[in-house]
C-alpha cells in the first residue's frame, strides 16, 4: 500500500446514508494528476486528487453537479478519451 485515498470523515459517521468509501475509479488527467471518484453509500459521489502519483490525496469533496437526493451515484466508471476529456458514468440497470 502506497497511500490511502480517503478515510472516514467523522461528521459522516452519524449519517444513516453513509456506508464508507467504496466502488472507486481512478484515472490520470491531462495535467498528469490522478482523479479518484468514489461512492459513499447513499450520498453523492465524492472526488479526491493526487498530484504526486498517488502518494498523497486531497480531502474528499462532493463531486460537482451531485445533489444530496441523487441516489443513482453507484458503480462509477471514469475514463479519459483521446481528446483529453474525462468521461464519468455511474448507475446500475433498473
Amino acid at each position: 500500500i502506497i497511500s490511502t485515498i480517503a478515510s472516514t470523515d467523522y461528521k459522516l459517521l452519524n449519517n444513516p446514508k453513509f456506508a464508507g468509501f467504496s466502488e472507486s475509479t481512478v484515472e490520470r488527467c491531462a495535467d498528469g494528476s490522478l482523479l479518484a471518484i468514489m461512492r459513499l453509500g447513499q450520498l453523492p459521489l465524492h472526488q479526491c486528487r493526487s498530484t504526486d502519483d498517488g502518494l498523497t490525496w486531497s480531502k474528499p469533496e462532493v463531486l460537482p453537479g451531485q445533489a444530496e437526493e441523487d441516489l443513482l451515484s453507484v458503480d462509477p466508471h471514469l475514463v479519459r478519451i483521446s481528446n483529453g476529456v474525462l468521461v464519468l458514468c455511474y448507475g446500475r440497470p433498473g
